[in-house]
């Protein structure tokens, strides 16, 4: 794996994730690397492309599969999870991903970082009053990760994921956070004041930090 990111939540509209943004485009090594965005929302990309735009790269939209061949970066949009998978598997972009694991950096935010997962914790049926948000579900990812994982743990609906998880291994990522995995190493990066990562490991809350992080490297298999 050459290097896969993994970013909680992020609002184009705001630019947010600037120092996230930069690390990612720095891993390429190029002066000006070409970035593919793979759009899987109905949002409208205006905001994404002034996002990338304040940065030196080559940004080309998803169109078709071979995009993926001269791109230096994949970067996976959010969106609807479940259509998602559903959509990469009819149009093969998941195993175009997984195979381009070792040579390129693939990255993704909230639904484009989950998917890889056995099981992720969904807003797709929730709903909300002026109080709660409800009806949070685990569903099933791709499973070429181990653990259950939640995006924007930092948002109301979201506390309920511990008891979703049992016994299992599972990564808690708040917005404006980002995991940074290869072979043999693990990162972290928060772009957001009080921003924090999370994982439970034995139904126990842990605090991602630089003396802990192997622990998640361990239990991705």
């Amino acid at each position: 794996m050459k290097s896969l990111v993994l970013i909680g939540g992020c609002n184009f509209h705001n630019h947010e994730n600037k120092l996230i943004h930069k690390k990612i485009i720095d891993l390429s090594k190029k002066a000006k690397p070409s970035l593919l965005y793979i759009h899987v929302s109905d949002k409208n990309l205006s905001d994404i492309i002034d996002t990338f735009n304040e940065f030196d790269v080559d940004l080309k939209i998803y169109e078709k599969l071979t995009d993926i061949d001269s791109a230096d970066i994949i970067y996976i949009g959010g969106g609807n999870t479940e259509n998602m998978i559903k959509r990469f598997d009819k149009e093969g972009i998941t195993k175009k991903l997984i195979e381009n694991l070792d040579k390129k950096i693939i990255c993704g935010v909230s639904a484009g970082a989950i998917f890889w997962f056995s099981k992720f914790y969904s807003d797709t049926y929730s709903y909300s009053d002026n109080f709660n948000a409800y009806n949070f579900k685990l569903l099933d990812g791709i499973g070429y990760f181990k653990p259950y994982i939640c995006p924007h743990y930092n948002e109301p609906g979201k506390e309920m994921f511990s008891e979703e998880l049992g016994n299992n291994f599972g990564i808690a990522l708040e917005n404006n956070t980002a995991l940074f995995i290869s072979d043999d190493s693990i990162d972290f990066v928060l772009d957001r004041k009080n921003a924090a990562i999370y994982y439970y490991e034995d139904k126990v809350l842990n605090v991602l930090n630089d003396d802990n992080k192997i622990n998640i490297l361990k239990n991705l298999f």
